[in-house]
């Protein structure tokens, strides 16, 4: 049973996973992992690039490997890597990075729960987090704890919870870490060391940042704080990056999800959207008080309150009387209107595009047949 919400917590993981392991320092290794369920986990560590290392597992628990369709894959990158990067995995699981004699990331285990995975590091005090896109958990992220499940927020969460910024999951999942971290014995205007963590699993995925765990009250088991990360199902396929540089490290993140064509420069500009704008009325009287005060704006967003009575590939006549000559006018000042499409069609049978999906027998459907 999948509880929706729930971060799981190594408490409930098995790390005893392997009898007699050995450890060597420096090298690259194979760990054949057992468990309780006798269904064999092989992780492997491989190096990709300088500063770049790839974490898999393999085993029959995941039949289907880790389910991702994302197909990322290291192609390079130009440039030399950070010197004296060292990444090792010992036969408990345990995950070691380091550069330069500074430890960025020292592995607690990897743990086991049925098809549920998690990678566990010690949680240092010194190291400040960053990324996880998408999220309103705030710049820094030390003490947080998130979820990667895409969700309708509205349809999921109270409203209380929205309005408080309190949602999570929201829309969408970027699992990419990154951390910073001062090198050791050093002076404190050294510069500091830069790693990251790209979890490439589509099934529901979490990480804690060293957060509290509510259940663990006075007078339960002590509670103990770690960084660690995980999925409840599919085989851990995990990219760690090293870097002296944040600027490189970002840029080899994007060299490995894929880098995308230039936008247009408008785009990158200031725009202005809101939930309610919805004729051209809005969008003018909104242009016009941009200029007023002399602040730059090259967009203007409508939500779906643009539609006729929110029927996705309408326009209201009564919010734009002329839609093309009144776009036009806003285009002419500098304003590109961007109105944003619902890709859920109104049950009607008097609207054509629903009858014309209906005929194509192109919507998604419930269990019993309904559209």
């Amino acid at each position: 049973m999948i509880q929706y919400r729930k971060i799981d917590t190594p408490e409930n993981y098995n790390f005893d996973v392997v009898k007699g392991g050995s450890r060597k320092e420096g090298a690259l290794r194979d760990g054949s992992l057992k468990d309780g369920a006798d269904a064999p986990v092989r992780l492997s560590l491989t190096a990709a690039d300088s500063g770049v290392f790839r974490l898999q597992g393999q085993s029959e628990r995941w039949s289907g490997g880790s389910g991702s369709i994302a197909g990322l894959a290291w192609n390079g990158f130009p440039g030399e890597g950070p010197s004296g990067c060292v990444c090792t995995l010992d036969d408990s699981g345990s995950l070691d990075l380091s550069v330069n004699g500074t430890s960025l990331l020292k592995g607690r285990g990897f743990g086991l729960c049925g098809t549920k995975w998690l990678l566990r590091f010690e949680y240092d005090e010194e190291t400040k987090f960053f990324g996880l896109g998408g999220k309103n958990l705030g710049f820094e992220l030390s003490g947080k704890r998130t979820l990667f499940w895409n969700t309708d927020l509205f349809a999921e969460f109270d409203w209380a919870e929205i309005a408080d910024s309190r949602a999570d999951p929201l829309y969408a999942s970027f699992p990419v870490l990154i951390g910073r971290k001062r090198p050791e014995s050093t002076t404190a205007a050294a510069a500091p060391l830069w790693w990251a963590i790209v979890m490439d699993n589509p099934w529901p995925g979490f990480m804690n940042l060293g957060a509290g765990e509510g259940i663990f009250n006075a007078g339960s088991t002590p509670f103990q704080k770690y960084l660690y990360l995980g999925a409840r199902n599919g085989a851990p396929d995990i990219w760690i990056f090293a870097e002296t540089d944040p600027a490189r490290l970002v840029q080899k993140i994007q060299t490995l999800q894929g880098r995308f064509a230039l936008p247009p420069l408008w785009a990158l500009g200031h725009h202005q959207c809101r939930w309610g704008y919805r004729s051209y009325a809005d969008l003018k009287r909104i242009a016009d008080e941009y200029e007023k005060r002399k602040i730059p704006n090259d967009g203007l967003w409508l939500d779906i309150d643009y539609m006729e009575g929110f029927r996705v590939f309408t326009i209201n006549k009564e919010h734009f009387a002329n839609p093309e000559k009144e776009i036009a006018s806003l285009t002419e000042r500098g304003y590109q209107v961007v109105p944003i499409l619902d890709p859920g069609l109104r049950r009607d049978e008097n609207f054509h595009q629903y009858k014309e999906a209906k005929e194509l027998d192109i919507l998604c459907k419930t269990p019993e047949g309904k559209d």
